[in-house]
């Protein structure tokens, strides 16, 4: 609205008042040219565009009204660069698995929680039956895996328990720790 701002012209005064469109306040006198010149310096405008006067108390009003929006907008393209990010990180570790893992895709956002990067496999995901019941306490699921080479992304995870045996552990903690840069270390007996 700021843009279209601009002093208060003797053709904004009627019946020897001028009144603002927001909030109803007036400013009266005798003379026309009085009452333009104490309106401009209180800082009062016109609005050409929309055919309004006013007052130096609602532009700050607008002006907050704006700074909020724009500040909503900021967040809503910042939310759309995360989501974009997070996709691109689902894709890169899906990538990286993907002979471990055929079927693993990313999903981003939950109803709880849009920002949680999800992921899920048909073959490998609620596989219960997969895990031997007497051994089951060294399994671990994929996304604590991901959070242990990357802790970063701490929290920030899911998956649809995707539980993997120890065997299938290693392979996926040494892929992960490539895409980090690390070097897997070898022990040295």
């Amino acid at each position: 609205m700021n843009d279209n701002l601009t002093k208060i012209r003797p053709g904004n005064v009627k019946n020897f008042e001028i009144r603002c469109d927001f909030c109803g306040c007036t400013l009266k006198g005798n003379i026309v040219n009085d009452i333009v010149c104490r309106a401009n310096d209180l800082g009062w405008k016109y609005d050409y565009e929309n055919d309004r006067v006013i007052c130096r108390n609602c532009q700050k009003e607008s002006k907050m009204n704006n700074n909020l929006l724009a500040l909503i907008d900021g967040r809503d393209k910042a939310k759309a660069s995360v989501a974009a990010y997070e996709k691109r990180i689902m894709a890169i570790i899906c990538d990286a698995v993907r002979d471990i893992i055929p079927d693993l895709e990313g999903w981003l956002g939950t109803p709880d929680n849009p920002n949680k990067m999800i992921f899920l496999s048909e073959q490998f995901g609620h596989c219960y039956e997969r895990m031997p019941k007497e051994k089951n306490e060294n399994w671990e699921n994929l996304h604590s895996l991901i959070e242990e080479i990357f802790p970063e992304l701490r929290y920030q995870l899911d998956d649809n328990d995707i539980y993997l045996s120890p065997e299938e552990q290693i392979k996926i903690i040494k892929r992960l720790k490539k895409l980090r840069g690390e070097k897997n270390e070898k022990k040295k007996s």
